[in-house]
């Protein structure tokens, strides 16, 4: 074919298209390709590679891992601890305590946990049979460390209460409350 019937046309160039005569249109060859993309492909064919900036290093890496594990073991220790302080156990405890006199007369009045956030050491679980707890409390007077601790061999037998202490801040001796225990349950 001659260059008369090749005709090159360009989309931005609307003008060439009112050249072309209708009826002629299929002894002519047209190729429409845009400006825009032989300079997306000519940047397609060069195969350059970049190196993405190092937003993270490896000391900010290791901070960030170390960071994430404590907070997640903070919140699961947490859980757990709020799991113990929301306890049939400890609002049966912290009921006995407020009625009985003995530890009316180490801590005084008004008995309730040292702090808003108490934190319950132990393990209280009722599927075994086992509950080992220890807490805080605080009176008008003093401050303690109540121990608890109960079994049960078997399900459907009642549990057996091994140890239920106090500790006075001031006094620093094991007060034993199992005999108000038996009295104030009957």
């Amino acid at each position: 074919m001659d260059k008369m019937n090749r005709l090159n046309m360009n989309f931005r160039n609307n003008s060439l298209l009112t050249l072309i005569k209708p009826f002629e249109a299929s002894r002519v060859i047209v190729s429409c390709i845009s400006q825009s993309f032989k300079q997306v492909n000519l940047r397609f064919t060069h195969q350059n590679t970049y190196s993405w900036p190092n937003t993270l290093s490896r000391k900010r890496k290791i901070v960030y891992v170390i960071s994430g594990i404590t907070i997640w073991a903070f919140v699961l220790g947490v859980s757990f601890n709020y799991q113990r302080y929301c306890s049939p156990v400890i609002s049966y405890l912290m009921y006995e305590l407020k009625r009985s006199p003995t530890v009316e007369t180490y801590l005084g009045k008004n008995i309730d946990f040292s702090s808003k956030w108490p934190w319950i050491y132990g393990k209280i679980n009722n599927v075994k049979g086992h509950i080992n707890i220890s807490f805080r409390v605080s009176g008008s007077k003093d401050s303690a460390i109540v121990k608890f601790k109960s079994v049960r061999k078997e399900k459907g037998v009642d549990w057996v209460t091994l140890e239920w202490t106090i500790s006075p801040s001031k006094n620093h001796e094991e007060i034993s409350l199992l005999d108000e225990l038996n009295l104030l349950s009957k």
